[in-house]
């Protein structure tokens, strides 16, 4: 399995979401599938939780403040992702 810090990198790439407010199937498959989210425990989802955030703060420091509409892009883009780790993480820890 590919770092985090790499799995991050490609899913950015390729990754826009498609509206704002809601993660569609195809985009939680695709999260779920670049990301390796099957293959990760817990303590994995949490660590790939906090790499999320710090990837795309360190993003979102490096734009113009007055340029608010690509920064608010990257942070939908972040919470995206990031909910889909917290369903992922949600359904172990129903069962746990």
């Amino acid at each position: 399995m590919k770092t985090n810090i790499e799995m991050i990198r490609e899913l950015d790439e390729i990754f826009t979401p498609e509206s704002k407010h809601v993660v569609s199937m195809n985009e939680i498959y695709l999260i779920n599938k670049k990301l390796c989210l099957d293959d990760m425990d817990k303590i994995a989802l949490f660590n790939l939780y906090d790499m999320v955030v710090m990837y795309y703060s360190a993003k979102v420091n490096n734009i113009p403040e007055n340029e608010t509409r690509k920064r608010l892009d990257i942070m939908d883009k972040m919470s995206a992702i990031n909910g889909v780790i917290n369903l992922k993480l949600r359904n172990i820890l129903k069962f746990a």
